[in-house]
């Protein structure tokens, strides 16, 4: 769409550093504040402003080769008396002013510590920030003072330089954290990466594995090799031990018993029961995926081997290359139409991969794949009668083949005019080709035409066919179901080479995790931990602060409201705020309860920097970067290829149990991951859960192949830190953050449209940036408050409502950021994102909402891929609050006095937070995951009749599809004008997002993956 030129670095910072200082000079006026907010606000503005001005300087001087005189007349502060500084000299004296305030307010909390007879450390903290704070302000006061007596534009450089560098090392805001387009994929979409082809002879494949053999010979042939790493003729112990991914839980064990324990039902029901994933490398584990129906081969290897173990016959693994004939790898991927499209999901999803062809046509596909060998009695019933084994037997579970089964053709029955909205739309606004904007589109046009093409299609299945199935409807994937029969002595395809029998996964082909916290830029460690997937699967993962000592508990209890006589507490007496400087917290990582703490503490309010890593065998380590603050309870969710409906059903239970301890004043067990943690994790997993359903039915109706990569996320409690040179004066509880790093897909159309497949990632990617506001929004809100959060999208969408120009940016319109008013971090991302050849989509000036300011942004790749990005660096939402649970309620995260573990006191069995809990988030939270179950069921059971008890969530699952469908409609139009093309697809997706998840609530947190395990139809 777009054609780029080259463009110096030099020439485009020139330009926007001069933008830049408009911006600062003539920007929008501060919101009210305290002057202890002032002082850090202020502060910012003039290392900002200064740095800005040198960088105007240095970069233009060099570029234009120009005196330091003309470029200052160009830049319009020179006078005849030098440079024009009244602004940064008037906002240097604002600061000198506010510092008496700062030291008022140090000498109040001194006070303060006296009468509640804090602990001597509290003392100490206290004295030691003081004295840093006088020490800090001293070099910008001599800076001022200079100024006065500076004599020449030389020397008033000089001090410029001098406060600078100065500035620049000390902190007075929280850093906005840019993606990385150097290293990796945007956050949202495909993963942009491509496997190796295949291994094929066995000295390689063995090396895959292992090390390679060492042995007394100057050459190791074939023949040799095979003979050391043959399989021994009889099994030994390890054949029927436990491994991490193929662990005995007792799920596998009663399952393997109600099979008979017999390798020939045990191995068709997961033949029967689990769909295949075109992926790599052990992900998620037996258990996993015996949860989730669905799994890739390393996958479902490891369940059909645990459960050949649990019913106490031998198996292990078996690896090498096959050649399948090209027709049966489209139908195993999903059903592409040509063969490119297959390889094209499996070499994203990491399967070594290539095609073959044979007199010019393309006919089979060589891959790297994994199967299961098991010891059966094989002869002479060839396993029908297992008493005694006498054969590995090889059984390959994962490679099938299905039979597809369309649904309604709505298209064509009940076509919509996608080309008549996009005129109409056009219509209502302004669009700019030239100056790369849209203005005034009225987007509500896009929200009635779904709503009346719903209706249309409502009645067109009633009247049609009342009776119709969920399946019938909407289309199926069905397995031929394998009946009970004799072995295969052999394989349903062609082995080219395969390596010896391993008896666990090497470590080298499972995909891991890596959790690292530092303490400063520096790599100061916190916590660093490196985790095999398989081990997390469906486990709750939280980065928690404790306080460190018993001094820092009291401080914090000198804070809340005290029981009253009647034993209920005052809940408008809970902080605004806390001393960040004077409480110490430790950092934990908790697993399922298992937690690892930090041998440090630090001051809350602190920033830190965190580093989450996923290892992809095929592809090595990709790594996000986040600064999560102090004293945040931060939950960290996996969707490794899908949310499994019993976890969702196992957070619904651990969240009514705290609701019903908490109503009986039951002590036993509570902690802050319990009464805190619970309800962020079911926030984050529904967010999952719920894309995965969209993605399934917008697959099916763009004719797209969508698979879940692994990814992962954090929705956490908001710490807003009120910094003065570092010192984190102030903390405040402001809501709850969600920072999608990673909802990867590896995509393809089924015809290998990579047009079309792009449309459709940048659709979607801006449906999941809804989902980000949205969804802490119905689940967090209560009868006591209405929630409003912010995304890029939501963004995008208010600033267009408001009026607002919305550009287009790519490399070659990058002179249009001076028409747009953003702060300078999120400024600078842009620029650093339209060098890397990216397509940004920006609003005109911030917008306020609630109590939230700041900018939305999409950064968009060639593929599709996006980051959705807000002010601050999320690549997700904010969502303010006052609620206790969720603003201020994020002292829970911090400690457990609320528990009653630390103090006598127990505020949380008070009646006034009771009431919170069971009438506001926890039935909240509880009904929405019930209910995810309740759809998850009607859309798997391809038996449901659509006119059956649960018609209202069938016809809901209609606006899923109808939804889908709109979208690829829009997509496909060719009447959009080339400048809102990108715009357009995120308005019309974003109003199809608000549109499809208001119809009803019922909607929320669904998998795309079966239910039961006697349902066999998945969509397709």
């Amino acid at each position: 769409m777009y054609q780029y030129a080259y463009y110096s670095p030099a020439a485009v910072v020139i330009e926007l550093n001069q933008a830049q200082l408009n911006s600062l000079r003539y920007g929008p006026a501060l919101e009210e504040q305290t002057p202890l907010d002032e002082l850090g606000t202020t502060l910012q503005s003039v290392k900002e402003l200064t740095n800005l001005t040198l960088s105007g300087v240095d970069d233009y001087q060099e570029s234009k080769k120009l005196s330091l005189d003309e470029v200052l007349q160009f830049m319009g502060v020179k006078t005849d008396a030098g440079m024009n500084l009244t602004e940064l000299e008037t906002k240097l004296d604002r600061i000198i002013e506010l510092e008496t305030v700062a030291l008022d307010s140090f000498n109040d909390m001194h006070e303060y510590l006296i009468e509640i007879d804090a602990d001597s450390v509290i003392f100490e903290r206290h004295d030691a920030a003081v004295e840093k704070f006088k020490t800090a302000m001293q070099p910008v006061k001599d800076i001022r003072s200079a100024f006065n007596t500076a004599g020449s534009l030389d020397e008033q450089q000089r001090l410029l330089n001098e406060l600078d560098d100065y500035l620049s090392t000390q902190q007075f805001k929280k850093t906005h954290t840019a993606e990385d387009f150097e290293n990796g994929s945007l956050p949202f979409g495909p993963r942009n990466l491509q496997a190796r082809e295949p291994l094929l002879d066995l000295s390689s494949l063995e090396s895959s594995l292992y090390d390679p053999v060492n042995v007394a010979s100057n050459s190791l042939t074939q023949d040799i090799l095979r003979g050391l790493t043959a399989p021994s003729p009889e099994p030994n112990a390890e054949d029927l031990a436990e491994t991490e991914e193929a662990p005995q839980t007792q799920e596998i064990i009663d399952l393997a018993e109600s099979l008979n324990n017999d390798p020939v039902e045990i191995y068709n029901w997961v033949y029967n029961n689990i769909y295949s994933i075109p992926s790599y490398g052990a992900i998620q584990g037996a258990q996993y995926t015996m949860d989730l129906k669905a799994g890739n081969p390393f996958d479902t290897s490891a369940l059909l081997l645990a459960l050949l173990r649990a019913a106490g016959t031998p198996a292990r693994y078996a690896y090498g290359t096959i050649q399948v004939p090209v027709e049966q790898a489209m139908n195993w991927v999903g059903g592409a139409e040509v063969p490119e499209a297959a390889t094209n999901v499996m070499l994203q999803g990491g399967i070594p991969t290539v095609l073959q062809s044979y007199n010019g046509e393309i006919t089979h596909v060589k891959m790297e794949h994994i199967w299961v060998e098991a010891w059966v009695d094989y002869e002479p019933s060839r396993g029908l009668v297992n008493n005694e084994g006498d054969h590995w037997i090889p059984m390959d579970a994962s490679f099938k083949q299905y039979d597809f089964e369309a649904g309604m053709d709505l298209k064509s029955a009940v076509p919509f005019d996608a080309e008549g909205l996009i005129n109409d739309l056009m219509a209502t606004g302004t669009v700019d080709e030239q100056a790369g904007y849209v203005q005034g589109l009225d987007q509500s046009k896009i929200q009635q035409a779904l709503s009346d093409y719903q209706s249309v299609v409502e009645a067109y299945i009633n009247n049609q066919t009342p009776t119709a199935t969920v399946g019938e409807v909407l289309g199926l994937q069905q397995l031929p179901i394998k009946q009970r029969g004799p072995l295969d002595a052999g394989l349903q395809y062609q082995v080219v080479d395969r390596a010896s029998q391993i008896q666990a996964i090497p470590d080298s082909l499972k995909q891991k995790f890596r959790i690292k916290l530092d303490y400063d830029s520096w790599g100061s460690n916190a916590l660093d931990e490196t985790y095999n997937t398989v081990s997390l699967a469906g486990k709750n993962i939280a980065i928690s602060f404790e306080p460190a000592t018993q001094s820092d508990i009291d401080l914090i209890t000198s804070y809340l409201p005290k029981l009253q006589e009647n034993g209920d507490i005052d809940i408008t007496k809970f902080p605004d705020q806390l001393p960040g400087y004077l409480i110490h917290v430790t950092p934990e990582l908790t697993i399922d309860g298992e937690t690892i703490t930090s041998l440090n503490n630090i001051a809350m309010g602190t920033e830190l920097t965190s580093y989450y890593a996923m290892y992809d065998p095929s592809f090595g380590w990709s790594q996000s970067k986040n600064r999560p603050i102090a004293g945040e309870y931060i939950a960290i969710g996996l969707d490794l290829q899908g949310i499994a409906p019993t976890f969702m059903e196992n957070l619904q239970k651990d969240i009514k149990k705290v609701g019903q301890d908490i109503e009986d004043t039951n002590i036993t067990g509570l902690d802050k991951h319990l009464i805190s943690g619970k309800i962020l994790q079911s926030v984050l997993y529904s967010y999952f859960a719920f894309n995965n359903i969209h993605d399934e039915l917008s697959s099916r109706n763009t004719g797209q192949l969508i698979y879940r990569a692994p990814s992962y996320g954090q929705f956490h409690n908001n710490i807003n830190s009120q910094y003065w040179f570092g010192i984190p004066r102030n903390v405040s509880f402001p809501g709850v953050t969600m920072d999608i790093d990673r909802l990867a897909i590896t995509s393809s159309d089924k015809s290998n449209d990579h047009d079309l497949n792009k449309a459709v990632n940048q659709s979607n990617g801006m449906r999941m940036s809804f989902l980000e506001n949205w969804i802490p929004e119905v689940m967090l809100s209560t009868n006591l408050e209405q929630l409003d959060g912010i995304s890029a999208s939501k963004a995008l969408s208010f600033a267009s409502d408001l009026g607002q120009k919305i550009y287009t940016l790519n490399i070659n319109s990058i002179s249009q950021l001076n028409s747009i008013e953003i702060d300078s971090q999120a400024r600078a991302e842009i620029i650093e994102s339209l060098r890397s050849n990216k397509v940004v989509i920006v609003h005109e000036k911030p917008i306020a909402l609630g109590k939230w300011t700041g900018s939305g942004y999409v950064i968009l790749d060639s593929s599709g891929a996006g980051a959705y990005k807000i002010s601050g660096g999320y690549n997700g939402s904010e969502t303010t609050s006052s609620n206790l649970l969720i603003g201020s309620g994020a002292l829970l995260a911090v400690t457990d006095t609320y528990a009653g573990k630390k103090t006598p006191t127990k505020p949380w069995f008070s009646e006034s937070l009771k009431k919170i809990w069971k009438q506001g988030l926890a039935s909240k939270a509880t009904g929405y995951l019930g209910l995810g179950v309740s759809i998850l069921m009607a859309l798997t059971d391809d038996s449901l009749a659509w006119s059956d008890k649960l018609a209202q969530i069938s016809m809901n699952l209609l606006g899923f599809g109808v939804t889908a469908y709109v979208a690829s409609a829009l997509v496909a139009a060719t009447a959009i004008p080339l400048v809102a093309a990108v715009l357009l697809s995120v308005l019309i997706a974003m109003a199809l997002a608000v549109a499809v998840t208001y119809i009803n609530s019922y909607y929320f947190s669904m998998s795309t993956w079966r239910l039961k395990p006697d349902l066999r139809g998945r969509l397709t």
